[in-house]
């Protein structure tokens, strides 16, 4: 069994992996799309951080678990509405961790998979140039929130 099946199986709760294929185009982190045999087929993302440009990965989820739970509360409060928006979460292992270390020391993590998601390297064109803008409008919030409340600098 290879090392990111094993490590993927650490994010599953129940069954087994039925599929790990590579994810996007990183090029400081290893990301992987996997989907679980369950009847679901539910999907995340699994990632190996780069530990030597993040030489503190956990505030990396530390963070994003700030701005999910941040967001989160936005969207139930009615505060975000001029777009959909869909946050990625923390998975947790099977014993409840946030992040796994292989035996070889890499630090994994797992996030919830936002299904019919993009993510671009370039703009596309003119009209994708015109969804910045309030794409980032929540940006000011979080800013907000990295005073408010405990964001650390990665």
């Amino acid at each position: 069994m290879s090392l990111i099946l094993k490590v993927a199986e650490q994010f599953i709760k129940s069954g087994d992996v039925a599929e790990v294929r590579e994810h996007g185009n990183g090029n400081i982190n290893d990301t992987y799309l996997v989907t679980s045999q369950d009847r679901q087929c539910d999907q995340f993302i699994l990632q190996r951080i780069n530990t030597h440009v993040f030489t503190r990965p956990q505030l990396i989820i530390e963070n994003l678990r700030i701005y999910s739970e941040h967001v989160d509360r936005k969207l139930d409060a009615g505060e975000i509405r001029h777009r959909h928006w869909d946050v990625p979460h923390i998975r947790t292992t099977r014993e409840q961790q946030d992040y796994y270390i292989d035996k070889q020391g890499s630090f994994w993590r797992a996030i919830s998979f936002v299904n019919h998601s993009r993510s671009y390297e370039t703009v596309q064109s003119a009209n994708h140039a015109r969804e910045a803008p309030g794409s980032l409008s929540i940006i000011p919030s979080v800013n907000q929130l990295k005073q408010q409340e405990t964001m650390q600098r990665i």
